[in-house]
C-alpha cells in the first residue's frame, strides 16, 4: 500500500505457523502452490526467509504480469522455484537486483 507516510508491505500470507493453532491440520500444507518458497515446497525448515521469497515473487508478477517461475501446472512451475532460476528479463534496475536477492536461495 502507498500511503501519505510512505510504502507499507500489508500482507503476503503465511510461509509457516510457529505455533499450534486449529486453522490447519497436521501435515497440510500452507500457500498457493505457486507463490510458495523453495523451502515450503520441500518441506524443510522455513522462516521469515521464506516470506522474503514470496515478496520477490510477487514484486517480480506485479513488475512483469507474469510469473518469474514461468507459468504451467503448479507442479511444473514448484519444480522451477526449487531448481531453476527466475527470469527477470522484464523487470528494470534498481528494482531487478533487489528482486533477484529476494528470490535467491541463499
Amino acid at each position: 500500500m502507498i500511503g501519505s507516510d510512505g510504502i507499507k508491505i500489508l500482507d503476503f500470507g503465511i510461509a509457516a505457523v510457529k505455533e499450534s493453532s486449529d486453522f490447519t491440520q497436521a501435515g497440510a500444507t500452507l500457500g498457493s502452490a505457486v507463490w510458495m518458497s523453495p523451502e515450503q515446497i520441500t518441506g524443510t525448515i522455513t522462516d521469515e526467509w521464506s516470506d522474503v521469497f514470496a515478496m520477490g515473487l510477487v514484486l517480480a508478477y506485479a513488475a512483469t504480469g507474469s510469473h518469474p517461475f514461468g507459468e504451467g501446472q503448479p507442479e511444473a512451475v514448484m519444480y522451477r522455484i526449487d531448481n531453476g532460476e527466475p527470469d527477470l528479463s522484464g523487470v528494470s534496475e534498481p528494482l531487478r537486483t533487489s528482486i533477484d536477492g529476494m528470490l535467491s536461495r541463499d
